[in-house]
């Protein structure tokens, strides 16, 4: 839990969108970080920056999971294949 009143006040402001604190305060920090401790770029517009990154950061991590889904399956899939094909090999030489 923080105790800077101004992080506290961005968290509560994205409480009342329905979004955990647990999910944005890395982003929070993220744009501290990034805007050299300015709180003013991160309050601006009732919290509209720390909005859109929320939901870009999500954007990202949907994208990069499902990047991820899809090569697994596929290396899944080609060890699969790879074991058939030495079976069959095995098979037609009697290994």
């Amino acid at each position: 839990m923080t105790t800077n009143p101004r992080a506290i006040k961005a968290l509560e402001a994205m409480k009342a969108l329905g979004i955990s604190e647990v999910e944005v305060r890395p982003v929070l920090l993220k744009l501290y970080k990034l805007y050299d401790k300015k709180w003013e770029l991160i309050e601006d517009d009732n919290y509209r920056t720390l909005i859109d990154a929320y939901f870009e950061s999500k954007d990202d991590k949907a994208y990069f999971e499902s990047k991820e889904d899809k090569v697994s399956r596929f290396f899944s899939h080609l060890n699969m294949c790879t074991h058939t094909h030495i079976d069959l090999i095995c098979c037609a030489f009697n290994c």
